[in-house]
């Protein structure tokens, strides 16, 4: 009896770990909801009212799964262009990003084009300079 007997059992790291199957579910999960803001953000952009609510309703399963942040600001990014239409709602999600550190320049993206879109030029400036700001670093001369 060795290694190569038919009677002896596989390793045991051959098993499927459970966290590795609750991962791959969660994964499965926010892949999903992700796909579902991509048919929110298309209504939305015909003009349906609902899309902003059913997005924010989305996102709120995922918070109360744990996996809003699964794959980074995914999820809030596109929750934001979902609801760009309502910039409150939008500078809410933002600050839901950046509290948890997971802002991008996606997020910032869509920050900025809805302040300039509600006419608010200074914010949206802001947020264009914080995008921007590590091309406009100058290099040191020395």
């Amino acid at each position: 009896a060795g290694c190569c007997s038919p009677r002896t059992p596989p390793p045991l790291a051959s098993a499927p770990r459970p966290e590795a199957d609750s991962t791959a579910s969660e994964r499965r999960r926010v892949v999903a909801a992700l796909k579902r803001f991509d048919q929110l953000e298309a209504m939305s952009s015909r003009g349906d009212p609902e899309g902003c609510s059913c997005a924010l309703e989305e996102l709120r399963r995922l918070r109360e799964d744990g996996t809003a942040f699964a794959l980074g600001p995914n999820a809030h990014n596109r929750a934001m262009r979902v609801c760009a239409s309502s910039p409150g709602t939008v500078e809410t999600l933002f600050a839901e990003a950046a509290a948890a550190g997971v802002q991008d320049d996606a997020s910032l993206q869509v920050l900025a084009t809805c302040r300039l879109e509600a006419e608010d030029f200074a914010g949206a400036a802001a947020a264009l300079s914080e995008l921007l700001g590590p091309l406009l670093v100058q290099p040191a001369h020395g």
